[in-house]
């Protein structure tokens, strides 16, 4: 059986407050069902502060489980 190279989009992910310019999904790191995603240029806690978004998966939906701030 021959199997595609090409990747396909099931699902993805947005934090609950994003917003223009944030850098979210930079940098990110999965390991089973979770996924963390660097928001570099967050700034809940300054200018630039960034943030880290955890996402827990469900079959084929991710839901935002925390927000770690800078």
């Amino acid at each position: 059986m021959k199997q595609s190279a090409a990747w396909e989009q099931y699902a993805y992910m947005i934090a609950d407050d994003s917003a223009y310019n944030d850098g979210f999904g930079l940098g990110c790191g999965a390991s089973g069902n979770t996924c963390v995603v660097g928001s570099i240029y967050d700034d809940d806690d300054g200018t630039d502060s960034g943030s880290a978004y955890v996402f827990i998966r469900s079959g084929l939906t991710w839901t935002q489980q925390a927000k770690l701030n800078g």
